[in-house]
C-alpha cells in the first residue's frame, strides 16, 4: 500500500526534515508540500492524500482553522506537528491521534508513522476524533502560564505574570520581560487567544500589554493616549482599542 503524504509547515527546514524521515520508509510517497493552510487546502481537495503533516502555528490560517475550513468530509489522517502548545497536545492524547512535538527526532517520528500507517490500513475513521478534538478545544479555553522561550540553543518556560507587553515583529511577535525581550515564532493575533484577556488586553494593532504593570495613561492628542508602564515605557493606545482597557478598570474613557 502507498500512503500519499502532504506536508504542510510554514518552515521550510521542517518539510525537509519530514521528507527525510519518510525516505527511510517506501510505504509513504510525499505528493506535495503546502507553506501556508490556504494552500493545503487546494492540494487537500485537489491531491486527496492520505495523510497530512500539519503545523499548528503558521501565519494567516492555523492548523485548527485550516480543519475547520475544509470540513470533516475532506479530511485525510493527520499528524499533527507544533512547537510548544501543551493544551492542544492534552486534547491530541486524549482523542487518540498523534502529534509530533518540534524538536523531534527519527525514533518519535517512526513512532507516530507506524500508528498512521495502522490506521490507514485498517481504515479506521477518524472523523469522530477530530469532531471530539474541535469539540473539547473549544468547550473549555484554557490560556497559557508559561510561555515556552527558545533561545541560545536552550528552552525555558516564561510566567505570564512576568511578560510587561508583547509587540508584533512580522510573523513573529517579541515578549517583553523586565529588562530582557525574547522574539517567538507566533502572530500577535494567534498569541492573543492563548493568553488571559482579563490580565492582557490590546492597546494598538501591533501591541499588547499585561495591565498589572500600568502605571498612568495620559491623553496624547485628540483620539489617542499614552500608556505608561512602570518602568516608565510609554506605548500608543489607540482610540480604536481604548473603550476594552477603560473597561477592565470599571471606567469611562470620555
Amino acid at each position: 500500500m502507498s500512503i500519499q503524504s502532504l506536508i504542510v509547515d510554514d518552515e521550510l527546514a521542517a518539510r525537509e526534515l519530514i521528507k527525510n524521515y519518510l525516505a527511510g520508509d517506501a510505504s509513504f510517497i510525499v505528493t506535495g508540500e503546502a507553506s501556508n493552510g490556504i494552500d493545503a487546502i487546494k492540494q487537500i481537495i485537489k491531491k486527496k492524500p492520505d495523510l497530512v503533516f500539519l503545523d499548528i502555528q503558521m501565519p494567516e490560517m492555523d492548523g485548527f482553522e485550516m480543519i475547520e475550513t475544509i470540513g470533516l468530509d475532506n479530511l485525510p489522517y493527520i499528524i499533527f506537528v507544533t512547537a510548544y502548545d501543551q493544551y492542544a497536545i492534552k486534547a491530541f492524547e486524549i482523542n487518540a491521534l498523534d502529534y509530533l512535538l518540534k524538536p523531534f527526532d527519527r525514533k518519535r517520528f517512526l513512532s507516530a508513522i507506524n500508528r498512521a500507517k495502522e490506521h490507514l490500513l485498517s481504515k479506521k475513521t477518524i472523523e469522530n476524533q477530530i469532531t471530539s478534538l474541535l469539540s473539547n478545544i473549544k468547550k473549555e479555553t484554557k490560556y497559557l502560564s508559561k510561555i515556552m522561550i527558545r533561545t541560545g540553543g536552550r528552552i525555558f518556560f516564561l510566567n505570564d505574570d512576568d511578560i510587561k507587553w508583547i509587540e508584533a515583529a512580522s510573523n513573529y511577535i517579541k515578549i517583553f520581560s523586565g529588562n530582557d525581550n525574547y522574539l517567538v515564532k507566533d502572530t500577535l493575533g494567534n498569541f492573543e487567544k492563548k493568553i488571559n484577556p482579563d490580565k492582557f488586553v490590546r492597546i494598538h494593532r501591533s501591541c499588547i500589554i499585561n495591565i498589572d504593570f500600568i502605571r498612568e495613561i495620559q491623553p496624547w492628542d485628540k483620539n489617542n493616549h499614552l500608556v505608561i508602564l512602570d518602568n516608565g515605557k510609554e506605548l500608543k493606545l489607540s482610540r480604536s482599542y481604548k473603550d476594552r482597557i477603560f473597561d477592565l478598570f470599571g471606567s469611562r474613557s470620555d
